[in-house]
């Protein structure tokens, strides 16, 4: 079965509800780079599969919040995802962070579990919910995100050095410092002074590489896997 494309965040709410009754299992993705690479990553899901890109961090916990109260009027839904960035926090603590908002809110949520160091999961009401948290801790630049999966499938092709982005990100502070301008540095900037374009090399190398995209990507692949888990086919 393919992936379902929800319409953005802002014409979201006047559809969410329909869309949940069609569906298997519904990720929430913090932008639409996220939404895009996890499509391209993850392979056939095997269920009705919904992404949607929030618009942000911020939008990820309003929408979530949404969807989970309304997630008690389906009977079809199975369970929820939810896909950010980690930026400049651990794992556990964006996921955390997910789970008291959606607690403080009036919503029904267990405990957090961890599947894996950046896979959690938790029942919000009476559901899974598997939260990704993109990212990987071990490439030397200051906050993470899902650009840094990019960076490690071209390292594992042979096309990247890890020196490479550690050296880049040293240019890219210093110049940051002359300009008087933030000198924290993530992989989008990375990519961008490369003239790399994220989705664009993900795409190329799958058509080479599958293999290597996939161990790169493999907390995506990973978490529509716990996704599809949880649906009965």
């Amino acid at each position: 079965m393919p992936f379902l494309q929800l319409k953005p965040a802002e014409e979201l709410f006047l559809k969410i509800a329909r869309d949940l009754m069609r569906l298997d299992a519904l990720v929430l993705c913090e932008g639409a780079r996220d939404a895009e690479l996890l499509k391209l990553v993850a392979g056939e899901p095997g269920i009705r599969l919904g992404i949607t890109d929030c618009g942000g961090i911020r939008e990820v916990y309003e929408i979530g919040r949404y969807v989970a109260a309304l997630a008690r009027l389906s009977r079809r839904l199975r369970s929820l995802g939810v896909l950010v960035n980690a930026d400049e926090y651990k794992p556990v603590e964006r996921a955390d962070g997910i789970v008291r908002s959606l607690r403080e809110h009036g919503i029904e949520t267990g405990d957090l579990e961890p599947i894996s160091e950046d896979l959690f999961r938790a029942q919000v009401e009476g559901r899974p919910l598997i939260i990704c948290v993109a990212g990987r801790m071990d490439l030397p630049v200051d906050g993470h995100c899902i650009e840094d999966h990019v960076l490690m499938a071209l390292i594992s092709a042979g096309e990247l050095e890890l020196d490479d982005v550690k050296r880049l990100s040293e240019e890219l502070r210093r110049v940051a410092l002359i300009r008087q301008a933030s000198p924290k540095v993530d992989a989008k900037d990375i990519l961008d002074v490369m003239g790399l374009d994220p989705v664009m090399e993900v795409r190329r190398l799958l058509s080479s590489r599958p293999g290597d995209v996939r161990r790169a990507f493999s907390k995506l692949v990973r978490l529509v896997k716990e996704l599809r888990g949880t649906t009965p086919r």
